[in-house]
């Protein structure tokens, strides 16, 4: 599960987040991981369009976010 991605608002717009995102999904692969998965906020559409960009899809609920009504599950492949 990928936990607590933040970009200073100093270097957003800069593709720092998609470096990061990128960085891990590398490091996850090279470790044997086939599935990455996180939660947002339905609040943060910046967040939610940087994963769709990236080729994450909602995903049901996973605990301990399944009750929480603005959590926002993802998943990716890879």
């Amino acid at each position: 599960e990928i936990k607590r991605v933040y970009v200073s608002p100093t270097y957003r717009g800069r593709g720092t987040a998609l470096k990061l995102m990128e960085l891990l999904e590398t490091e996850s692969r090279r470790r044997g991981f086939k599935q990455l998965i996180l939660e947002t906020n339905t609040d943060l559409l910046p967040a939610m369009e940087l994963y769709k960009q990236l080729g994450y899809k909602e995903t049901e609920k996973y605990p301990p976010y399944e009750n929480l009504p603005d959590a926002y599950c993802m998943a990716k492949d890879i």
